[in-house]
């Protein structure tokens, strides 16, 4: 069992009788412990993630602005997946706390599954942005990466429900039903109303500093030699 730091009182009797080395040791010891390694990982991991999740999503999408964005909505996420837990089980469900672990095991999913959620989507709505107007585009991508998105985000919040309906343990139940919330938002709020907002109302910027940004189509298609001569001579 894991021996806690030092503490005044522990350190004092063992000098008075000699001891080489001194600690406590107690369930609510190692609860201590964990709990400060894992606040103080997720410190250091936070900032490193951001960093590298950015930088993927740049090489990715060749854009700075996206990738800004698409970071920001991924962290809102799960902030507000961390703050419905809160309110479900300590504010409404009486508990004493949110599990100790849980933002730590929250962060890590809900980053690496909103990555890949916005590759999949932001790299359907470039490669439709290529030949289409904006609007059409993001109509189009969603269209296409919708079903599979969906279907997935489904699946996997069920698989972790079953912590919540099967566990007699409160951590459990935690874990599994913050799980599932911030898959379903993520799944349809975050992917399926956010981020398709966000490209239509940036418009070109979406893809800046990449040679999109300077070949945006605009949304009005041009009319075409027929529709041209049709509309000049329709009284």
């Amino acid at each position: 069992m894991r021996i806690s730091p030092n503490l005044p009182a522990v350190a004092q009797i063992a000098t008075e009788t000699g001891a080489s080395q001194n600690g406590v040791v107690s369930a609510n010891a190692v609860t201590y412990d964990v709990t400060q390694v894992s606040n103080s990982d997720l410190l250091r991991i936070i900032p490193i993630v951001a960093v590298l999740i950015t930088l993927l999503l740049i090489l990715v999408l060749r854009s700075l602005i996206a990738a800004l964005y698409l970071l920001t909505s991924v962290v809102l996420s799960y902030l507000a997946t961390w703050g419905g837990t809160a309110i479900i089980f300590v504010h409404l469900g009486k508990a004493d706390g949110v599990f100790f672990i849980l933002p730590f095991v929250l962060f890590v999913f809900l980053v690496a599954l909103g990555s890949d959620y916005n590759i999949l989507v932001m790299r359907r709505i470039r490669e439709e942005a290529q030949s289409k107007p904006l609007r059409e585009a993001v109509r189009e991508a969603i269209t296409r990466t919708g079903g599979t998105v969906t279907a997935a985000g489904i699946i996997l919040a069920s698989s972790f429900t079953i912590l919540v309906i099967g566990s007699t343990n409160m951590d459990d139940r935690q874990l599994g039903l913050s799980l599932a919330i911030g898959i379903l938002m993520d799944t349809f709020l975050i992917r399926t109303l956010l981020i398709p907002s966000l490209v239509v109302l940036l418009g070109k910027w979406n893809w800046w500093p990449s040679r999109l940004f300077h070949h945006v189509i605009s949304s009005e298609a041009p009319e075409t030699g027929a529709e041209a001569v049709l509309s000049r001579t329709t009284p």
